[in-house]
């Protein structure tokens, strides 16, 4: 993943000097962290056989992460923290980041704890962006077998 060209900060400094800046209250469309579908990175490749039976597919890409709108309305500090230490370890090991899903129209439909982490850090964003609009694809994506809904805060899975 690249940085983009108006911040060459190391992390350690980045999370020393910087206050993680959160989105506004009421910034998303509204729906709670518990609605929202979340997909697992071990069945990405279930839910994009899962979209391919239904003419969806997912382009891998990058992004800027301002280019973005989130769905979700909750966010939670201590998830954009465990995101940011995710992708400290993921730079040093040179590892790659967990892709956000974006629909064709710009929103995050599973990731929004990554894509703020990635706007904090002025970093580009790994995303499997969607040729189907938000509402298409965030309700198919309610519908994949294998999709669970998640406490904010403790991640513990309420139902599936």
């Amino acid at each position: 993943t690249k940085l983009r060209n108006d911040s060459m900060l190391s992390f350690k400094s980045f999370i020393k000097e910087y206050k993680v800046e959160m989105p506004a209250k009421g910034s998303g469309l509204g729906v709670s962290r518990e609605d929202m579908p979340q997909v697992e990175a071990k069945d990405y490749d279930a839910y994009i056989r899962y979209l391919k039976n239904r003419k969806i597919t997912l382009t891998q890409g990058e992004m800027n992460p301002d280019d973005l709108k989130p769905i979700q309305k909750d966010f939670h500090k201590g998830g954009v923290e465990r995101a940011l230490d995710k992708m400290i370890t993921a730079i040093k090991n040179g590892e790659k980041f967990k892709p956000i899903i974006v629909s064709k129209d710009n929103y995050v439909i599973d990731g929004h704890h990554r894509w703020i982490a990635h706007k904090n850090a002025r970093m580009m964003i790994p995303v499997m962006k969607s040729n189907v609009n938000m509402n298409k694809l965030l309700n198919v994506t309610h519908d994949f077998p294998q999709v669970k809904y998640k406490e904010i805060g403790t991640n513990k899975v309420i139902k599936k």
